[in-house]
C-alpha cells in the first residue's frame, strides 16, 4: 500500500484518481523491515531490509531473510519497477545507511 503524509496539513491519505485507488502495477516490493529508501528526481527507492522467511522448527518462533533486491518507485504514477543491477552490489543487509552523490551516484 502506498500512503503519503501532507506536512502541511499534517494528514494521510491514499492516492486517489477520482474517487479510486490508482491502479498499481502487480510488482511490488514485498512487506519489509529494515531497508534503506531514498529519493532521487522524481522517484523513490528501496534497498535490501528484512522479512518473515518461516516459522522456525519446534517453535513458534519465525526465522528472518535478508533482502538484498532494489526496487524503484515512480512518484508521478505511482507504480513500482523491480530493478535488475549489475555487477556486485553490497549483497543483502538490513538496518544500513546510504548517501548520494552529486552526480546521482
Amino acid at each position: 500500500d502506498i500512503h503519503v503524509f501532507s506536512c502541511t496539513e499534517r494528514q494521510w491519505w491514499a492516492k486517489t484518481k477520482k474517487g479510486k485507488l490508482l491502479a498499481l502495477s502487480p510488482e511490488k516490493p514485498g512487506q519489509r523491515a529494515g531497508f534503506s529508501m531514498w529519493g532521487h528526481d522524481s522517484s523513490a527507492f528501496v534497498y535490501g531490509g528484512t522479512r518473515k522467511a518461516s516459522k522456525a522448527r519446534g517453535g513458534g518462533n519465525f526465522r528472518l531473510e535478508v533482502l538484498s533486491d532494489l526496487w524503484r518507485l515512480d512518484m508521478p504514477d505511482l507504480r513500482w519497477t523491480k530493478i535488475e543491477t549489475k555487477g556486485q552490489g553490497p549483497g543483502a543487509r538490513s538496518g544500513m545507511a546510504h548517501c548520494g552523490l552529486k552526480d546521482g551516484r
